[in-house]
């Protein structure tokens, strides 16, 4: 029984495979299938819309991420036993017993926010590139690359109409060394961060908890934000499973333009499966269909 669900399950992925695909990704292909009368709404007004609310999302992103920063400099601070005020908008506050677990909540209840507008952002600039490969001409889209996404690590320009001029490989390995080390140094500053940020969690909600259960309840609680914001950033940024069910549109098809051929397509699809179920059924080791 193990060898017979293997082998159907190893026949349904030939008939629907596993892509691996980015949201990015999703958005571009669909923007590849638009039909004619919605492809000529996208033009560079489009384009120039789509940044502009990108750009509106980002400014406000940046306004949490200053917020967030001074409230988490404060608690750092206030940490390594380095007494500071903190003023934000008027605001004044100074370190209490019980201010840093709310300030703590806070700043993960900002960070979530946030990570939700970063992914809106994200839907937006794929939108922006797929809409510049159908509008711009290939010469002008990596300056319109400079022009619209700005925030992105860019690199060297690269040109469309001279290509027997390029870098010696000295200058491309140090170009490609440098990329290299700006991400691993960000990738230890985040897992630095990320220590930090849990022992100051365990620090002050645990070890030297104010609010006594309510303390270890916040405890709990941004923990589990911060798991379900993993979740999100995964699922919303990288690139996951997807089922590609292209083989309905094709016996639907089929169905409607050629019967003869849709029978045949269907016993080549589905052939082997319906026999080696129905040897199973014979054997006595499933019950037949109805």
């Amino acid at each position: 029984m193990t060898n017979f669900y293997w082998q159907q399950y190893r026949d349904w992925r030939k008939i629907v495979p596993i892509r691996w695909l980015s949201p990015g990704e999703v958005l571009s292909l669909d923007f590849e299938l638009c039909q004619p009368e919605t492809a000529s709404l996208i033009d560079i007004k489009f384009i120039e819309d789509m940044a502009k609310a990108r750009d509106e999302t980002n400014a406000k992103i940046k306004k949490q991420l200053i917020v967030s920063g001074l409230i988490y400099a404060f608690i750092i601070t206030n940490y390594f036993s380095i007494n500071i005020d903190l003023n934000i908008s008027g605001l004044s506050l100074k370190y209490t017993p019980g201010l840093a677990e709310l300030l703590l909540l806070t700043t993960n209840l900002i960070a979530s926010y946030t990570i939700i507008l970063q992914g809106n952002t994200y839907l937006l600039d794929s939108a922006i590139k797929s809409a510049l490969t159908k509008v711009e001409p290939q010469e002008l889209r990596e300056v319109c690359r400079f022009r619209f996404f700005p925030h992105e690590i860019q690199g060297r320009y690269q040109p469309a109409n001279l290509p027997h001029i390029i870098q010696p490989v000295l200058t491309r390995l140090i170009m490609k060394s440098s990329a290299i080390t700006i991400l691993a140094m960000l990738s230890v500053t985040l897992v630095a961060t990320i220590f930090l940020n849990i022992k100051i969690l365990y620090y002050y909600l645990v070890s030297n908890a104010q609010f006594g259960i309510w303390s270890t309840v916040i405890f709990v609680y941004i923990i589990s934000l911060g798991f379900v914001c993993l979740l999100y950033f995964v699922m919303t940024r990288l690139k996951v499973p997807y089922l590609d069910y292209t083989i309905n549109h094709e016996l639907e098809l089929l169905e409607q333009v050629d019967p003869r051929r849709h029978r045949e397509r269907l016993r080549e699809v589905f052939g082997s499966q319906n026999k080696r179920r129905s040897e199973m059924e014979r054997r006595g080791f499933l019950r037949p269909q109805n």
